[in-house]
């Protein structure tokens, strides 16, 4: 999962988009619960790549599981 979302990160550096996103969606489908890494996708997805409803998927997951740490620390 490390390994997919660092070469996600490089790709991204490389302005590499699509290959990012696919390589992070890769890291997500083995790690579903990377709240970090599902904001990252959806900012790359929206805002580079014009794909908001993907966007849309991944920030609702990031919300999801961000009230779920923060519930869980309360």
């Amino acid at each position: 999962m490390q390994a997919l979302n660092l070469d996600g990160t490089l790709c991204r550096n490389q302005n590499d988009l699509r290959e990012c996103a696919a390589l992070w969606q890769r890291a997500l489908s083995l790690d579903p619960w990377d709240a970090d890494l599902h904001y990252r996708l959806a900012e790359l997805l929206g805002k580079s790549l014009g794909d908001s409803a993907g966007a849309l998927e991944h920030y609702n997951r990031y919300f999801e599981l961000e009230k779920l740490r923060t519930g869980a620390t309360r």
